[in-house]
């Protein structure tokens, strides 16, 4: 049976602009929020040398999350085309797997 995959996205993936510029066409996204004690996010900062930050980026890791607060974000449905240039885009980061239970669609 196929199964459809979705991208979770927080920072700039949020963005529909930003998003386009990747993969070239308009994306669909469905708000959401991402609770599970086990993820936290956290700011980085990237650079090419120790001394001096190019920009910060937003991460999500794998920590335990003391205060359980809740990640909001963005699923992103998308295909084998569509996630090879997400994972281009997205090179410095590693792509984990989170079950879907652990997501909540928000509700007006």
């Amino acid at each position: 049976m196929y199964k459809k995959k979705y991208i979770f996205g927080i920072g700039s993936l949020v963005n529909s602009n930003s998003r386009k510029i990747t993969l070239k066409k308009n994306t669909n996204s469905i708000p959401v929020i991402l609770k599970n004690k086990n993820y936290n996010r956290i700011w980085t900062c990237l650079s090419k040398k120790k001394t001096f930050f190019n920009h910060s980026v937003l991460n999500l890791i794998k920590k335990y999350n003391k205060n359980n607060k809740v990640i909001n974000g963005v699923l992103i449905p998308v295909n084998n085309k569509l996630l090879n240039l997400l994972d281009k885009r997205e090179s410095r980061y590693k792509r984990i797997k989170i079950n879907r239970k652990f997501f909540k669609t928000y509700k007006n």
